[in-house]
């Protein structure tokens, strides 16, 4: 029987794909997350694709930045008028 466990493929590939990870906003439902697209990371909030970045750091950083901006603060007051 063959035993299903996953295999870490990625230990042997000289250059190895990104990891995506998700960052809270300011309630739990308002995340953002960054997920693989081609060799880059995309940032995804609310279904809208915000920034592809070169690495983790700068997807934080962006991340940091715009939940300064006003663009973010008026989509969770939508969101509380919503819920």
């Amino acid at each position: 029987m063959w035993n299903k466990q996953p295999t870490n493929s990625n230990i042997l590939t000289p250059r190895p794909p990104k990891n995506g990870f998700i960052v809270d906003g300011k309630k739990g439902d308002l995340m953002f997350a960054v997920v693989p697209y081609k060799n880059k990371l995309m940032i995804i909030h609310l279904g809208e694709q915000l920034k592809v970045c070169n690495n983790g750091q700068s997807a934080r950083n962006y991340i940091k930045n715009y939940k300064n901006t006003r663009k973010y603060k008026n989509s969770t007051k939508l969101y509380d008028d919503i819920s």
